[in-house]
């Protein structure tokens, strides 16, 4: 990857408040120690990681002396800050900004060269691939959470494979919501949800059961499910997806949104289910072999 600056309305966010949640991102993929730009009040105005001098934050590396360069703190001080000091200047966690957070990592640090943690560089996916997932794995990311866990293997598999957002496969014979006054003001049901991530061998979706190539989704999907009328939309990134998920701050759209509210612990949960069975499945299955699911 070629390294490229951020655009300015990035730099500008992430200098200007957002520094915190891009910090909380940029520790949790390289596993480098955050760290602390403070007054002499002991308040913290910037966030970043460092290792051996040089500091991460969305301006890409620079030296550690150069950090406070633009602030408007008299006489700075660096120190290290405890994960716990971090998650009490952000307040409740919120999955779409730390989405957000972790992309700009990606696209911008990752490039420039912040390493990755170990255990974070999953292989990306083949064209086809069946896991095995425990039953009770299996059944919550098939009813009910299968977007939650498209958001993590989205976010796991981004280091190694490009991430194109998500499919969702819909029952057209199925309305979720429909509006009283307006006919064509309606919203399907979802039927399941897939991340779509461009690897070695081409366009490819993930869920809880497998791989299988992006143009096979659909079909598979309605077979599992009996969907006589399937349909589907894509959607770029979290922030897209969020029209169709539940959000409890805002119970006047509950009714219109058919997918889970999500959590960053929800999120954590499904990265660590994701990433066994990423990282524990099977060799590529052969095209013949084709994926078994359980009956609904």
């Amino acid at each position: 990857m070629t390294p490229r600056p951020a655009p300015d309305h990035l730099v500008r966010r992430y200098l200007r408040g957002g520094c915190f949640a891009l910090a909380h991102e940029a520790a949790r993929l390289s596993g480098l120690p955050l760290m602390g730009l403070r007054d002499r009040a002991g308040a913290v105005h910037h966030a970043f990681v460092a290792d051996a001098g040089e500091a991460w934050d969305i301006r890409g590396k620079i030296p550690i002396s150069r950090i406070g360069e633009g602030s408007a703190v008299k006489r700075p001080e660096i120190t290290p800050l405890p994960f716990e000091e971090l998650l009490s200047i952000l307040g409740p966690p919120d999955p779409y900004m730390q989405d957000a957070a972790a992309h700009a990592v990606r696209a911008h640090l990752l490039p420039a060269g912040l390493p990755v943690r170990p255990d974070l560089r999953v292989p990306p996916p083949h064209a086809r691939t069946v896991f095995d997932p425990p039953p009770a794995t299996a059944e919550l990311y098939t009813w009910g959470a299968c977007h939650l866990f498209a958001i993590a293997a989205l976010d796991l598999l981004s280091i190694e494979a490009t991430p194109l957002g998500f499919r969702v496969v819909t029952d057209l014979d199925e309305t979720f919501w429909g509006s009283e006054t307006d006919p064509d003001d309606e919203v399907p049901a979802v039927v399941h949800v897939y991340a779509v991530l461009r690897g070695p061998q081409g366009e490819v979706t993930v869920d809880v059961f497998g791989t299988r190539p992006l143009a096979e989704a659909v079909a598979e999907c309605a077979e599992r499910f009996g969907t006589r009328a399937p349909g589907f939309e894509d959607y770029p990134d979290l922030d897209a997806l969020r029209d169709l998920i539940e959000q409890e701050d805002d119970p006047d759209r509950a009714e219109r949104c058919p997918l889970w509210p999500i959590s960053t612990a929800e999120i954590e949960d499904a990265r660590t289910a994701a990433a066994r069975l990423l990282t524990n499945a099977p060799g590529p299955s052969g095209p013949q072999d084709g994926l078994e699911y359980p009956s609904p």
